[in-house]
């Protein structure tokens, strides 16, 4: 009998005395978990006389493990292959699953409650703080009972800059070590969590910092998916009313920031209550990218509606994969084959080959995007044009621009240049260049740069946009993994 087979044998021979069977006991045991061999069998082969096959072992060293489970002893007899273990009851695993299991067929509101369990599960105390549709605070969203607590700034608060620099941040507060993580969903920010730990020494943990990450970032995979069917992450984040304009708008378009190894785009609409005809729209693939900037004219719901129909022609056309010129008549078309009345909107459609850095663009009737390049201004892009959407166009030009890599651009409607200090000058493209300038710091992660945008734009105008107004801010690198997430290059 070779070695490892007889220190099985010897081992299980052992166990079987601790757990006091006689031969029939341990047969009718091994023979309920399907065992084929008969008494005679089992025997011959616990006494050395005799082979069993290794699946039968398995089945035998079943049956003596069960039984020492039911007992006090922790020794184990090994089985002839590794055998995967249970599920864990503590640690980031267990923290994970109960995630899982917790909001399988639940309600969008019980996550709090939820993640209350799962936190437990890795001896730490969490509370979810949800970044409001202004991103200007952060709300906490607590679980049914439990004591409401203030919201927290985004400027002078921990919480706030672990949000800003999309960084884990610890410190000791009130005696206790706490950690702050932000919450995302690929690299759209939701929030942040707040990590009470058991002991200080789990500050300095890397271990500890990368699992929390780990519990974080599914945290946010899973408030994106339940908040698809559910109110309970809207209303959270809700902290004024918006229009019924603004209401269609929002659920219009897709995540304010995306990325990938190579691009990465950012986008906002403000203010957040009252938008008018602004939407966007983007679609990454593994060497393409495509944007679209649209404005549509009209008043609340109807500029929403005028808005609708062009983006929903936009992203029919751009499944289809026709090319770009395509693209800008398609939205134009659906001004006439989808209204009733006359309408119009300027708008913006380009792609980006991701492996070259070619960036193709038509404008129609939008501001001068910006390029960047090393933090300073490289030129306006004024190749491509046509005339705005809802009006005939004789010249459609197909605008090209090399990227180097690292380089930003900026893609904007109206509402930037036009917006209004307290005396009434507007901004204009030199204003917003030099606020862009100032904003676009190589270290500041590129969704707070836009945040800090808008923020400045808003601010000169005393905190209301006299129109709304979208930027769109992307980004191509060959190395952008790194600037995402701390530890996706680990």
């Amino acid at each position: 009998m070779p070695r490892r087979q007889d220190l099985r044998r010897r081992l299980l021979t052992s166990a079987v005395r601790r757990c006091q069977f006689t031969l029939d006991e341990l047969w009718s045991r091994y023979f309920a978990l399907g065992g084929l061999g008969d008494p005679d069998d089992l025997d011959a082969f616990l006494e050395g006389t005799g082979p069993l096959d290794e699946l039968e072992q398995d089945v035998l060293t079943r049956a003596v493990n069960e039984r020492l489970d039911q007992l006090f002893s922790r020794t184990r007899v090994p089985y002839s292959r590794e055998i995967r273990p249970a599920l864990p009851e503590a640690g980031p695993l267990a923290g994970l699953v109960a995630l899982l299991r917790g909001t399988h067929l639940a309600p969008t509101d019980r996550l709090p409650a939820v993640l209350t369990t799962a936190a437990e599960a890795l001896d730490v105390q969490a509370v979810l703080l949800l970044i409001d549709h202004a991103e200007a605070r952060l709300v906490p969203w607590l679980p049914p009972g439990v004591t409401p607590i203030a919201t927290f700034g985004l400027e002078g608060t921990v919480c706030g800059r672990a949000f800003r620099t999309m960084m884990p941040v610890a410190q000791i507060v009130a005696g206790r070590p706490h950690l702050w993580v932000p919450v995302l969903d690929g690299a759209e920010r939701l929030g942040v969590l707040d990590l009470t730990l058991a002991h200080e020494g789990d500050l300095d943990d890397p271990a500890l910092h990368e699992q929390m990450w780990w519990l974080a970032h599914y945290l946010g995979h899973l408030i994106t998916v339940i908040g698809q069917f559910g109110d309970g992450v809207e209303i959270a984040r809700r902290r004024q009313q918006p229009s019924v304009s603004a209401e269609l708008v929002r659920q219009l378009v897709p995540p304010q920031t995306a990325g990938t190894e190579r691009v990465v785009v950012t986008a906002r609409t403000e203010p957040s209550v009252d938008v008018g005809g602004d939407v966007f729209d983007y679609a990454l693939s593994d060497d393409l990218a495509q944007f679209a900037v649209i404005d549509a004219d009209g008043g609340d719901v109807a500029s929403g509606l005028v808005a609708a129909a062009v983006l929903a022609a936009y992203r029919h056309a751009r499944r289809e994969l026709r090319p770009l010129f395509d693209q800008a008549q398609a939205m134009h078309d659906a001004l006439g084959d989808l209204l009733s009345v006359p309408a119009f909107a300027n708008g913006l459609v380009a792609e980006l080959d991701l492996v070259s850095g070619l960036f193709r663009y038509i404008n129609a009737g939008q501001p001068t995007p910006l390029l960047l390049r090393r933090g300073r201004l490289v030129r306006p892009v004024t190749g491509g044009h046509r005339a705005r959407l809802g009006v005939e166009s004789s010249a459609i030009v197909v605008g090209e621009e090399q990227l180097e890599p690292g380089d930003r651009l900026l893609l904007l409607t109206d509402g930037v240049v036009s917006a209004l200090d307290d005396v009434g000058t507007p901004l204009g493209l030199a204003g917003l260049t030099d606020l862009l300038v100032r904003e676009s710091d190589a270290e500041t992660p590129l969704p707070e740069v836009l945040r800090r945008l808008s923020q400045e734009i808003l601010r000169r105008q005393s905190g209301l946009a006299h129109d709304d107004f979208t930027l769109m801010l992307i980004s191509w690198s060959q190395d952008l993994p790194r600037t995402l997430s701390p530890f996706a290059c680990a």
